[in-house]
């Protein structure tokens, strides 16, 4: 609820002007009964917004005219002060938003399994457009499911289901089953959903992240991103979130374009240096400077992508040879660099310690 103080102000300093008596204090509570809660302070109780919200913005008036006749408003001003809250729309879904991603922070696995309710919340901000609300949806989606798939008791999940659907008594283990079965479907659902709307969007469909703001501005790039910080921390979880819903079909569609990809991809190396990544970031660099970028990225980490780095590896685990058993060559082959002149080298130095401060 960061932003609720601004949107309070906001909404006060308009609203006032057309109903002198408003307070701050009547907002609040207008905006909480928008949002579908029964008073101000059952809002503030609510962190996980666990429970649809803003669904239907004419059915959200009402509960705000409803709310403003209560604290005493007549008519004609309670509904100037429910007409304004919807132009707060945006506003009102990042309170969403932060709540969804609150929950998304504070829950297991087992509590995202048992509150399946909070994707209605996220399909309704998707509905409006948010893409950060598309994002935190699908890395939630694929994370539950993924675990889900783990546990080999669940293999027999969809047939304990279908047993209890006829009545067929289960003993607790199969109910169990049949249980997270039943969960989980609605995380498929939000995931098909996901993947039709990726399948037939244009690319760059989802946001990223702003780790690697500095870094892609260097480029001159066309490409028009939408940025955010939700994953910052671990844009791991996002890459994997990504390669889930890429092979969810098993089909060759690309649902995740290879710009996208690699904003994440990149955001993963800033944060964690890695010599074989690095190597691949430049690879799929389409500017011949982007990839003395990188290269000079690397050296700042001690990480030369240009020399070869091999190993002796045992031949049947892969793993560093420790003198027994099938030696093979392992490791890492340096990558050739094109040729720039030495002031785009200069060029491509200086805009690295840029980015990096």
């Amino acid at each position: 609820m960061k932003n609720l103080k601004t949107l309070v102000h906001t909404a006060h300093s308009e609203l006032k002007k057309a109903i002198p008596k408003i307070k701050k204090s009547h907002l609040y509570e207008a905006i909480a009964s928008y949002c579908d809660f029964q008073s101000y302070a059952a809002f503030q109780a609510s962190c996980s917004f666990d429970k649809t919200q803003i669904t239907d913005d004419e059915i959200a008036k009402r509960r705000c005219f409803d709310r403003m006749g209560e604290l005493g408003f007549d008519a004609a001003d309670a509904l100037v002060a429910s007409q304004y809250l919807t132009t707060l729309q945006d506003g009102l879904c990042e309170l969403s938003l932060d709540g969804i991603w609150q929950f998304y922070l504070s829950t297991s696995y087992e509590e995202r399994l048992a509150s399946p309710s909070i994707l209605e919340t996220i399909m309704s901000l998707v509905q409006k457009g948010d893409l950060q609300a598309k994002l935190i949806g699908l890395v939630l989606a694929t994370e539950v499911l993924a675990e889900y798939q783990e546990d080999p008791d669940n293999r027999s999940g969809e047939y304990w289901h279908k047993k209890r659907l006829i009545n067929q008594k289960l003993n607790d283990l199969q109910a169990e089953v049949a249980d997270n079965y039943s969960n989980t479907q609605c995380y498929r659902e939000f995931l098909d959903f996901l993947w039709s709307d990726l399948l037939n969007s244009g690319p760059l469909v989802l946001p990223s992240v702003d780790v690697i703001k500095a870094y892609t501005n260097k480029f001159n790039e066309s490409t028009k991103r939408e940025w955010t910080s939700f994953y910052s921390e671990n844009p791991y979880l996002v890459i994997e979130a990504f390669n889930y819903i890429q092979h969810y079909k098993d089909t060759d569609h690309v649902v995740i374009s290879h710009d996208l990809y690699f904003d994440w991809y990149k955001a993963v190396v800033i944060l964690n240096p890695h010599k074989e990544m690095l190597a691949e970031i430049i690879e799929n660099s389409v500017s011949d400077n982007e990839k003395w970028f990188w290269y000079f990225f690397g050296l700042t980490h001690d990480l030369d992508v240009t020399q070869d780095a091999h190993i002796a590896i045992h031949g049947y685990t892969g793993e560093e040879w420790d003198g027994y058993g099938p030696m093979e060559a392992g490791g890492y082959d340096g990558i050739s660099l094109p040729q720039i002149s030495a002031s785009s080298k200069a060029e491509m130095k200086k805009a690295v310690i840029s980015a990096m401060s």
